[in-house]
């Protein structure tokens, strides 16, 4: 959204586990999370603009699919999304990602790095959960939910035309983009107006 402000919690930078070949040798990345009124974000920034094989072209950028390990859990199958020539990845799913972040400790994140095959960076998620918590309070997204006024108890995308609960999660799955949110004071309004209510949240 232009002109909106933004807030961010990363985690240090680290290299990769193994050496990397010439000229990314000094390569360094870290996972962060982003927030903007009451969308959220997570997403992998590197030093320098990562060249990634086996990827999917699509219309202005890249599709990822790769594969993460969060603590000592078996390995998931993740989907991202790299801008043309940017130096950052987003999740695909970013609700899911930001909540596996305050509550595991560390993450290992495998990519297919042109000239190195198969690159894993290893983020440690000490603090993290406090310093998300921070960002969210910056953003008005507190634990039970954005600051919506009293009256107002379900939220609409007008894009979609879907409605559901005022909840954070609700708000993240249904509407995700403050500039599509409309907001409704009962499930009739919401109706009234031509909204459905969403099959993800009720």
């Amino acid at each position: 959204m232009t002109g909106a402000t933004s807030y961010h919690a990363h985690s240090a930078q680290t290299p990769a586990t193994e050496p990397m070949g010439f000229p990314y040798q000094n390569t360094r990345a870290w996972l962060g999370y982003g927030c903007s009124g009451f969308s959220e974000w997570a997403y992998i920034g590197f030093s320098e603009s990562p060249n990634l094989g086996g990827t999917t072209i699509a219309d202005g950028h890249e599709r990822i699919r790769t594969r993460i390990r969060w603590d000592e859990d078996a390995p998931e199958t993740v989907d991202l999304r790299q801008d043309w020539g940017a130096s950052f990845i987003r999740f695909a799913y970013g609700v899911q990602t930001v909540e596996r972040m305050t509550s595991a400790g560390s993450v290992l994140l495998e990519l297919n790095w042109y000239g190195s095959g198969g690159t894993y960076f290893r983020f440690s998620l000490s603090g993290s959960s406090a310093a998300i918590a921070r960002a969210r309070a910056e953003c008005g997204i507190m634990e039970t939910g954005p600051a919506f006024p009293a009256d107002i108890e379900y939220v609409g995308n007008a894009q979609t035309k879907r409605y559901g609960p005022t909840s954070r999660e609700c708000w993240r799955l249904v509407v995700g983009d403050p500039d599509r949110a409309v907001r409704f004071k009962s499930r009739e309004e919401a109706r009234e107006a031509g909204y459905r209510p969403s099959a993800v949240c009720r």
